[in-house]
């Protein structure tokens, strides 16, 4: 692997640029792809008022398929739509709406990965601070503070994995192994990285609840307004991430080309 800078600023940076040069498809695919998700959460939440439990349960079901689709669709679509601006290439349409479900299945078992790796962490920490907490007490709010740091180092690891999967055609193993290696390599940048994205997706709750200041019940649609404008700046600012860690990437495995 050849030596890379991660410049998560600058990343951060080309982000809402690429939203300003390309801002037609990738808010109306956002828009929509956040509509439908937002829909499903609805009909989920409508399900627990039904009296019919025939109803209640074709809409839990409906809600769930809606709310899952919707969020691969939603990752995948702002993935490719990121890395396309990214690379100062024309957004096709096509490529933002068009489905592909072998990607999208590689999107669930990366995401299970994740979750599995997460939570996995998260109960060994909290195991280890319930053992110091009887045992020896003084330490238990150092154990924690690892507990935490440890969690968000698996979570900070993942943060290029669509791109990864979507681009670089790697296999769920191999996309975790590599954002491993890659956070052991620009972990202060990664950190960076991460505390922007965070403070990007919190903007939308900071406009609601000035919205709902203003005016009672503007902070619902400021919220939703707020969303579906800084859903492209995330994946735009990982696609840029991405591509300045790019040459580093390690040649694709035999077993990653399987997952084409």
């Amino acid at each position: 692997m050849s030596a890379s800078r991660l410049h998560s600023w600058e990343a951060w940076q080309q982000g809402w640029l690429s939203l300003s040069r390309h801002g037609g498809p990738l808010l109306g695919f956002s828009a929509v792809v956040l509509g439908l998700h937002l829909l499903g959460w609805g009909l989920f939440a409508t399900a627990d008022s039904t009296e019919s439990a025939v109803l209640a349960a074709v809409l839990h079901m409906l809600g769930l398929a809606l709310y899952g689709a919707s969020l691969l669709w939603m990752v995948e679509g702002l993935t490719r739509g990121g890395l396309a601006a990214a690379r100062q290439k024309r957004i096709s349409w096509r490529a933002l709406w068009r489905w592909r479900g072998r990607r999208s299945g590689l999107l669930i078992r990366s995401l299970a990965r994740l979750l599995a790796a997460t939570g996995t962490t998260a109960v060994l920490s909290f195991a280890l601070w319930s053992l110091l907490l009887l045992t020896l007490p003084s330490l238990s709010l150092a154990a924690a503070l690892l507990g935490l740091m440890a969690t968000a180092t698996v979570v900070l690891s993942q943060v290029l994995a669509p791109c990864l999967l979507l681009d670089a055609r790697m296999s769920p193993s191999a996309c975790f192994r590599t954002g491993v290696v890659l956070f052991e390599r620009h972990w202060p940048g990664l950190l960076l990285l991460g505390a922007l994205l965070l403070a990007t997706l919190l903007t939308p709750l900071l406009v609601g609840l000035l919205a709902e200041a203003v005016l009672q019940g503007l902070g619902v649609v400021a919220t939703v307004v707020a969303s579906a404008l800084i859903l492209p700046v995330l994946a735009s600012t990982a696609a840029h991430a991405y591509l300045q860690l790019q040459p580093e990437l390690a040649p694709i495995s035999p077993r990653s080309r399987g997952a084409r």
